[in-house]
């Protein structure tokens, strides 16, 4: 019997939420490097005016009676150079404090979603700003940043003050300019990864709380970059009220996971298990409760304005697919609407263009009509259209899964060219030219007899070889058996298995 989402293991939390905490504070990572060139700025700001000066000096060797006005002026000048500083701290507090407050929204959204709650509200704005001024072991994120302000302010004037007495070479005060400026970015930035995290996790808690939960549990991030102090509290559990401050330290990476008691174990089991399956579902409320407490997929309200009946059959199609790859279930976030194709896939969600799921379109005559003329597979149905979409969420667990992207650019990069599509598409040609079938056919004579569509590219060639097998099964073209093959095999090997 099927477990309730709610009472996995630990391990199906930390790919449930820990995961996700951690992508979500990578993006936030990415999204940081603008905190460089904020620093960048700053300081080629401050410099262009003392190198311009150093440079006359140490042309001459001796101060002018008017270089030597241009030095005093330089003295007049430091309250602008204090406020170049001020407006990076500024802007550092800004933009930081935003991003904060969108990773902790979207920490807080999926704990609920992934602990069954569908319909919650967000904390409040006052709630969320107490949480960002909540003091992470003495103080607060604004009260850090502006202290490590004071501290480049003060460094900053002994740079100009020691250039001015003793005429440095531009050489020497480059150097003690920029050893100023990056050690105050390496403690900027330290502040700012250690207070996201520390606010992602205070939400986490807040959603564990709104939700119920009584226990949680210390979860590290168990790599090469795990400490002992970190290593050795994993898996320890508090009663919420009594949970210790995360992150422990700075560039600690733990966060909170759910302890699900009994009780709410066996009222959740008792939900899962009043569901039925999909034929029992008549409107697009119980579709969505269905979707949800099954898969935890949410479907957007857009969607409910849209023919039920087909909407049903490509949810059917897409659920066929979970059999074979398990992660589609966590992977596959929503159900919405977009006017892009027929349907659109972006790995995580799936759309329907409405133009073709109104009542008044004739969508399964129009499919007939496509398999006919060979642009969609043989067959091809409204529930084929679900799976060739799923294939594509397929597609994102095999890049999510595969160790070579290590970083979310390197993910979005490899989904954008299909490197995975692509390594399985062309290592299925290669197999089936060296069966009767394909003995002496091309690369897209071979693709084209899945269907025209799937000539297009690699992906959509992935895709339609699972629509082809969904419809007509045994049948299918052996090109697309070998892709299905090969996807299962190479899906396989990224897990481990």
């Amino acid at each position: 019997m099927a477990k309730s989402k709610l009472y996995q293991n630990s391990e199906y939390w930390e790919n449930r939420i820990a995961k996700e905490t951690w992508r979500t504070y990578n993006n936030v990572e990415e999204q940081n490097r603008d905190l460089l060139r904020m620093y960048e700025k700053t300081s080629s700001s401050i410099k262009r005016e003392l190198y311009a000066l150093a440079e006359e000096a140490e042309k001459t060797g001796e101060l002018t009676r008017t270089q030597q006005y241009r030095f005093n002026k330089l003295l007049g000048q430091q309250g602008a150079i204090f406020q170049e500083i001020e407006k990076l701290g500024t802007s550092i507090e800004k933009s930081q404090t935003s991003r904060m407050k969108t990773a902790g929204r979207a920490v807080y959204k999926n704990v609920m979603e992934s602990l069954g709650i569908d319909n919650f509200s967000f904390p409040n704005k006052k709630e969320m700003e107490q949480m960002l001024r909540s003091p992470w072991h003495g103080s607060f994120f604004s009260e850090r940043l502006w202290n490590d302000m004071g501290v480049l302010e003060r460094n900053m004037n002994g740079v100009i003050n020691n250039f001015i007495a003793t005429g440095k070479t531009v050489t020497e005060t480059a150097v003690q300019l920029s050893n100023v400026m990056q050690k105050s970015f390496n403690v900027a930035h330290r502040l700012v990864r250690t207070e996201t995290i520390n606010y992602m996790n205070r939400s986490a808690l807040r959603g564990y709380k709104d939700a119920g939960v009584k226990k949680v549990q210390w979860w590290a991030a168990e790599d090469e970059r795990t400490c002992e102090i970190c290593g050795a509290n994993h898996k320890k559990e508090y009663d919420i009220d009594k949970a210790p401050i995360l992150p422990c330290h700075p560039g600690c990476r733990c966060t909170w996971l759910p302890v699900i008691d009994d009780t709410v174990q066996k009222h959740n089991e008792k939900v899962y298990n009043d569901i039925g399956d999909i034929e029992t579902c008549s409107n697009f409320d119980e579709l969505s409760l269905y979707c949800s407490k099954k898969y935890e997929i949410s479907i957007d309200n857009s969607v409910k304005e849209l023919d039920f009946d087909k909407c049903k059959e490509v949810v059917s199609g897409i659920e066929s697919l979970f059999s074979n790859f398990h992660e589609l279930k966590d992977n596959l976030k929503s159900i919405s609407t977009r006017k892009s194709g027929v349907m659109c896939c972006d790995g995580t969600t799936i759309c329907f263009n409405p133009t073709y799921f109104v009542k008044e379109y004739d969508l399964a005559t129009a499919c007939a009509e496509q398999a006919k003329a060979g642009w969609w597979v043989k067959n091809a149905n409204i529930s084929s259209v679900g799976v060739h979409e799923a294939a594509h969420a397929v597609e994102q667990i095999l890049i999510d899964l595969n160790n070579a992207y290590e970083f979310d650019f390197q993910k979005t990069i490899a989904w954008n060219d299909g490197s995975e599509a692509k390594e399985i598409v062309r290592a299925a040609v290669k197999n089936i030219k060296k069966t009767p079938f394909g003995k002496g056919k091309k690369k897209t004579e071979l693709i084209n007899s899945i269907s025209s569509y799937a000539a297009k590219d690699e992906q959509e060639a992935l895709a339609e070889a699972f629509a082809d097998i969904y419809v007509n099964k045994d049948n299918a073209n052996p090109l697309s058996k070998e892709i299905k093959k090969l996807t299962i095999e190479r899906y396989n090997k990224h897990k481990g298995v």
